[in-house]
């Protein structure tokens, strides 16, 4: 991976925890943080099926990428688990 994408990476996310400090608000674990990943994926695709070109797609997948972080690092709130 290149320095400069690394970089890409890391300002999305940024600018993902800036936006949603919270990540999952509603206290739904990892079902709602798959769930912002499912969404993330769809706007993917839309891009692709709208022809917003490959840059815009780009964008879209640095998007996906940020949540996919923040579960992989246990970002999320659960209040679905028993204490």
């Amino acid at each position: 991976m290149t320095d400069a994408t690394v970089e890409r990476i890391r300002a999305h996310l940024d600018a993902a925890r800036e936006k949603h400090p919270v990540f999952t608000p509603n206290g739904g674990g990892l079902l709602e943080a798959l769930a912002k990943l499912s969404e993330e994926l769809g706007e993917v695709y839309m891009a692709f099926n709208d022809n917003e070109g490959t840059d815009r797609i780009v964008e879209e997948i640095l998007d996906l990428i940020a949540p996919a972080v923040r579960t992989i690092q246990g970002e999320y709130h659960d209040d679905t688990q028993a204490d």
